[in-house]
This record gives structure tokens, sequence and C-alpha cells, in this order.
């Protein structure tokens, strides 16, 4: 990554996602990005706590939930690679209670099945909430009793069906098979192995200083807090690793360099291979590796898992092919963490494709963020291309006006296909050096800065004549 597109990167991170949270009620918010093992940006905006309240840092944990299920699939693999699992043959085999099942199919479910949600178990166990934290998670042995009482959905190995539950009978699996806990197993082979110093494999009262509370969606425009937290038990396989987003980048990371750290390259290929893709209804498009999601976009493949309990909402992706990983962690269930975890990957995209040197001083300047009371504009100019975006969405590079430049303060609109906008003008008005207002396509709106002041103004002169 060059120097230049980095700086331009971490710049335009830094302001927007400030702004873009500041539009929000979320409580609070935490970001990573990483190059390769770099962590180039982190940020946190918000707080862990409402009711103390105590601010977000850098430090603060959240439950990774379903993220957890990247680790459960690092585990098997390596057993594999020890010669003490085989990803296809019958799991019962390695926990022989299972053939008490009444399905005679679950006799033959593999571990590779139970990996890719393609054994036919349910989501869940039937009475399931502990996921809202109102009872207990169930221990060892009460999971393998719901689960013999528990019938499959669908025939093993003939469609996608997402299951923790199966996630919770792998950690079975990995405690059978290496005669350790599971949280044993993860935390030697996995954490401490990738020196994650921010990292747990569940959830412990010691740790509760250290958790971000939790919050669930607002509704009558308050928000309740959700817990306590509590360890996850038989389900930590599925859902219990509690981590931060500098930490989960440097997992991913590890799934994806060429170090051998945690697994050989057969093995990260075998994980990162699409195994399985819903081709047609509600998910279609849906890939899962061996414990992965695989998303494509632009024509990229993005690997990673997303996750949700209790009110924490995250997400941790990367992009195999230009090793930048993103983390992204949220305290409240409305937060689309894996919404923004790919429009920061978008960003990054646009500057490294067009931000690999400096613009003319001109044709720099003309980088702003301009408001009025309907409408939000990003201008970002780069040295080959100069694009309007929405700063109000998630996904700010999502569409994108295409620009060029007239002169020293007019451009114009030549976006293909755009019915509105196209072929109309940009016009700047500066103060001194700096963009102070824009008339764009006839609508003049104004620098962040400035429109700020006057909506201060506004306010403080109503109060005053109040």
């Amino acid at each position: 990554m060059h120097a230049y597109t980095r700086q331009r990167i971490v710049a335009f991170l830094e302001s927007w996602l400030a702004y873009r949270f500041r539009q929000t009620t979320l409580p609070g918010l935490s970001i990573a990005v990483s190059y390769k093992q770099d962590i180039v940006f982190a940020a946190q905006h918000g707080l862990a706590n409402i009711e103390t309240p105590k601010t977000l840092d850098n430090n603060a944990l959240f439950g990774v939930a379903s993220q957890s299920k990247m680790m459960t699939a690092v585990a098997l693999l390596q057993l594999c690679e020890k010669g003490s699992l085989a990803l296809d043959v019958p799991v019962r085999k390695y926990i022989p209670w299972l053939t008490k099942h009444p399905h005679k199919a679950v006799q033959e479910i593999t571990t590779r099945q139970l990996l890719t949600h393609s054994a036919g178990f349910t989501r869940d166990l039937p009475e399931a909430a502990f996921w809202i934290l109102q009872q207990p998670f169930p221990n060892r042995a009460n999971l393998r009793r719901a689960l013999l009482h528990t019938p499959i959905v669908a025939e093993p190995n003939t469609q996608l069906k997402y299951s923790n539950a199966a996630y919770a009978l792998l950690g079975d699996v990995i405690e059978a098979v290496s005669d350790q806990s599971y949280t044993d197993y993860i935390t030697k082979h996995i954490i401490k192995a990738l020196g994650l110093t921010h990292t747990l494999a569940d959830y412990g009262d010691d740790m509760a200083v250290h958790v971000s509370a939790g919050y669930s969606i607002p509704y009558g425009g308050q928000r309740s807090p959700l817990g306590p937290r509590q360890a996850t038990r038989a389900f930590a396989s599925a859902a219990g690793v509690h981590s931060t987003c500098v930490d989960m980048c440097r997992f991913v990371t590890a799934l994806c360099d060429k170090s051998n750290t945690l697994l050989s390259t057969a093995s990260k290929k075998e994980m990162m291979r699409t195994q399985w893709m819903q081709t047609d209804g509600y998910d279609a498009g849906m890939e899962f590796g061996l414990g992965i999601e695989v998303i494509s976009v632009g024509g990229r493949r993005i690997v990673g898992h997303s996750g949700h309990i209790a009110g924490h909402v995250t997400a941790t992706y990367i992009d195999p092919q230009s090793d930048i990983a993103v983390a992204v962690m949220a305290n409240s269930r409305d937060a689309p963490s894996s919404h923004i975890a790919l429009g920061i990957l978008a960003a990054i995209d646009f500057f490294s494709q067009h931000a690999l040197q400096p613009a003319p001083a001109a044709t720099e300047r003309l980088s702003a963020r301009l408001l009025s009371p309907i409408a939000a504009v990003e201008i970002v100019a780069t040295k080959n291309l100069i694009v309007a975006i929405d700063p109000d969405d998630w996904q700010p590079f999502a569409f994108q006006e295409e620009l060029v430049q007239l002169d020293a303060s007019t451009l114009r609109i030549v976006t293909p296909g755009s019915v509105f906008n196209q072929s109309e003008t940009v016009q700047y008005k500066f103060s001194g050096n700096a963009p102070a207002s824009v008339s764009y396509a006839g609508n003049t709106l104004w620098l962040e800065q400035i429109y700020e002041k006057q909506q201060t103004h506004k306010k403080t002169g109503s109060l005053a004549a109040g």
C-alpha cells in the first residue's frame, strides 16, 4: 500500500466515520483496519455503557458470537492435520453417544456437514431463551440430552440450513478428539499461538469490567440493556469468543497469510473454498466455506463472519487478494456491522485504485463534505477521478456521481445514465483556499463546519427568543 494512499484512506475514514456515527443513535462503535498484520486504522465512537456512562475504548471486549465458528473450524482442521480427525467420516466415530439419536440419517452425518451447515440440524435447541440471557446456556450434558430429542429438519447433505446447534456439537467433537475442554484447546492453539492479548474463548465474570454493555433495538425511543452477560458453555464453539477489532483483524489475517502459524496452506485453501451456495429463494447467493461466510463484492471474494449476541453485533472480513481486513463491533442490536465493514472495504478499494499520488492542489481542495437541510454530498477528489458520494450511507461509495473539472471552481456531472444530474454543473464558492458553499445542480450546500455553525446559531437564537 502506497504511503500516500494509506494517508488518504486514514484521513477519509477518520472524518467520515466520526460524521456518520454522529448521525446515528447507536451507543457505541469500534472499528479496525489492517493491512497484512499492520493495523493501519482503529477508532472508537460513543459509549461502552450508557448508564455509567463509560466511553468506548480500544480494549473494550465484545462477544463476537458466530465469528467463533471460524475458530472452531480452525481447531478441527488442526486436528485433521494431526491425523486425529477426518472431515468426511461419520461424526459418531468421535462422539458415540450420537448413535442414540432416533433419526437414522444422523448416524451418517460428517464433521464437514456440521461445519458447512448442511447436516440438517435446527438452528438452535427447542428451548433457546439463553440467547437473550433469560436462562443459562446449556452445559455439555444438557446439550447432548437436548440434541437427542431434537429432530433434524432436512436430510443431511441436501441443503443449507444454518445451525448453531451443529456448531455446539462440534465443540463436543473437539473435546472428545483433543482430550481438552473446548476453551482450553482454543486458548492454547489459536489465541496464544497468535498472541491475541485481548481475546478469550468464552465469557467469565472476571471479564465483566472489560466487556461493553449490550443494548436492544430501540422501542418507544428507548434502548434496554441486555444482561448480565454469561458464559456460553456448550455453545462456546458456536458463539463464545470475546475479542476486540484489532485482535479479530489479526486472526483473519492469519487465515490468509503465508505463515503456517494456524494451518497449512492446503487447509487454509480448503477452509476458504466455497463448500455450499444457496442458489435460489430468500438467501440466494449466500456462500459458506468451512466456518466462514464468502461474500462477492465487486468481483472479489471477501471471507469472514458476522456475529450477533445479546446486543453485540460484529463482523470481520478480509480480502485475501489485498490482505486488507476490517473488523466492526457495536453494542446495539440494530447496528449494521456487516454493512459498515463492507462499506469500509469499498472505500479502501476506491482510494487504492484512484489515490496513488497526490492530485494538483487546485483539484485536491475540491474535496469537501457539504450539507443542507435536505441533502448531504461529499465530493472526493483524487488525481484521476472526482466523485460525489452520499456520506449518510454506511456504504458511501455504493453509488458515485462522476465529475470532471472545468476550471478552478466549476465541475460538471458526467455520470453515464444519471437521469436527474447528468450534464449539470457544480459551482464552488471559496473562502480563502477552502470551499465555503457549492451550488450542486442548482441546489446550495455548505461546508459541514459552516452548516454546523448555522444550525447552532439557529438553535441558540430560537432559545434566546423563547
